[in-house]
């Protein structure tokens, strides 16, 4: 069996802060099917329904502080615990 696999070769890679519309017309341009096949159309048509673009969500607490942080992906998690361990051990030793 033979199958005809159409992949990316290069990364599409966006600035931080490039809107999620401008993301979407670029892969629908580029190749649309490949894009919806593997998922990134309808993800982007998705995070268009919550907000304009990606965020730094550290950056977004009215005080700079949370008392609880959600994740949905383990990445997310790691990368997040990257991020905030560092500033709990800042503070703990500011004490």
């Amino acid at each position: 069996m033979k199958w005809n696999v159409k992949e990316v070769k290069e990364p599409n890679v966006y600035e931080f802060g490039t809107p999620y519309k401008q993301m979407f017309d670029d892969l629908r341009r580029k190749d649309p099917e490949l894009y919806k096949r593997n998922g990134i159309l309808p993800m982007l048509k998705r995070d268009l329904a919550v907000k304009t673009a990606p965020q730094h969500w550290q950056e977004n607490g009215p005080d700079g502080q949370f008392d609880v942080v959600f994740t949905f992906e383990e990445k997310v998690f790691d990368m997040k615990d990257h991020w905030l361990l560092p500033l709990v051990q800042a503070y703990k030793d500011a004490e």
